[in-house]
């Protein structure tokens, strides 16, 4: 009987052994993680300072290239508007009366020059691209 409770003794004297290694184990990783966790957040801080600079860098690019894209007029905008005037001005000129459009064929003719002095739409027109 004895013999048996020194035995259970014994056995939870090894058990308390092994689990007071391990709890040190264990003990010694939280504070080597603990200790590389300064150096770990300082690294952190490093690259995302490095991370935010580029980004900024990159934001200034769009920025400027969408600055210039507003700055410049819209050439093909600009050139529909031309034919779509021009297409208006064909138009209005059938739709005049023969003698009022054949006035203003040949003031066209003449130099742009209307009746009024004025220089006529079309010429105001000529020289652009479409």
């Amino acid at each position: 009987m004895f013999r048996r409770n020194a035995e259970t003794i014994s056995s939870g004297d090894h058990q308390a052994t092994a689990a007071k290694v391990e709890a040190e184990r264990k003990l010694q990783e939280a504070v080597t993680k603990t200790g590389n966790l300064e150096r770990e957040i300082a690294e952190f801080r490093g690259s995302g300072a490095t991370d935010a600079a580029a980004e900024v860098d990159r934001l200034r690019a769009a920025t400027v290239l969408d600055v210039g894209k507003f700055a410049r007029p819209p050439k093909a905008e600009m050139e529909a508007a031309e034919r779509a005037a021009r297409i208006e001005l064909k138009n209005w000129r059938e739709k005049l009366p023969w003698t009022a459009r054949n006035r203003w064929v040949a003031a066209d003719d003449a130099g742009g020059r209307g009746s009024d002095d004025q220089q006529l739409p079309s010429k105001a027109l000529e020289g652009r691209p479409n």
